[in-house]
């Protein structure tokens, strides 16, 4: 099986799908290859507004471009691109909404959270385990733009993160459909509207999502999701923490004075105590700090 078809290919309820292999080159934001001025695309932006969202949250963002539409405004005979936003006058996206091919269970949102594809299952990984994201939604908001000939079109980005600096929207796209000019066009339109709204753009490809050792990371501390840690070995960590400053994970293990003291660190790493660098291998000496 390629990669790409196996990016898209996962079909079943998992908390942790099987890793794909990649295809060898440096990791990458396809964006970072757009470069798009064109009338089109400014009369597009021009036109483009918010028609539902996931939360008051986000709506607090595009305020000034929000124009809530029914559900049967986007017609079901268009294409998968074309995702129906599906939420009630309040334009609140339902779970009924999303075309669910898996579920990964989330302690950072403290609920089981649909994936799309196997991309946005490591994407979800990377967002559970990243000591500054705070909370990620999938399909936070529908987009309205027109395109050539009067035609409307509508998009659902695949994820909005709150990171501890402010909210991205991440799309989770294989490399050969996001470097394709349609799909490099809408990424350009997506970036310049939501940015000029205070919310960042990145698109995320296969490469980016299996990056090492990131990747390898968070499937290592997801093992640790059900660890049990009680309130005197936490205490004790922590109370390390505050005297040192910053502490090696062994370190912080043997102040834990637990059966296993290594568990229980990974386990409150995993809980967002502490900040570490996640794109470093993870290993005894490496270095925590307190949460942001």
């Amino acid at each position: 099986m390629d990669l790409e078809n196996s990016f898209f290919s996962y079909r079943r309820r998992a908390s942790w799908p099987q890793f794909e292999p990649p295809l060898g080159r440096e990791a990458t934001e396809c964006l970072e290859a757009v470069d798009f001025d064109s009338p089109d695309l400014d009369r597009a932006l021009g036109k483009m507004r918010v028609v539902a969202v996931a939360s008051a949250e986000i709506l607090a963002f595009v305020r000034a471009v929000w124009e809530p539409e029914p559900r049967d405004a986007v017609p079901e005979s268009e294409s998968d691109d074309l995702i129906p936003d599906g939420g009630p006058v309040r334009g609140v996206l339902t779970r009924s909404a999303v075309r669910t091919t898996g579920w990964f269970n989330s302690l950072k949102n403290g609920a089981m959270t649909a994936c799309e594809s196997l991309g946005e299952m490591y994407a979800a990984a990377i967002f559970e385990c990243d000591p500054r994201v705070r909370g990620y939604v999938p399909q936070p908001l529908t987009l309205r733009y027109p395109e050539d000939k009067g035609r409307v079109r509508h998009h659902v980005p695949d994820w909005l993160v709150w990171r501890h600096d402010g909210p991205y929207v991440v799309e989770i796209k294989p490399a050969a459909k996001a470097m394709q000019p349609d799909w490099r066009w809408r990424f350009q339109l997506c970036r310049l509207f939501l940015q000029g709204h205070g919310i960042r753009y990145r698109v995320w490809d296969e490469h980016v999502v299996t990056q090492e050792p990131r990747i390898s990371n968070c499937r290592a501390l997801l093992r640790f999701r059900d660890q049990p840690v009680q309130t005197d070995e936490r205490q004790r960590v922590l109370e390390h923490l505050a005297r040192t400053s910053v502490a090696t994970i062994a370190e912080l293990a043997a102040a834990a004075d637990a059966p296993d003291g290594g568990a229980v660190v990974h386990a409150l790493m995993l809980r967002g105590f502490f900040d570490f660098d996640l794109n470093q291998p993870i290993g005894p000496e490496t270095a925590l700090r307190r949460a942001p």
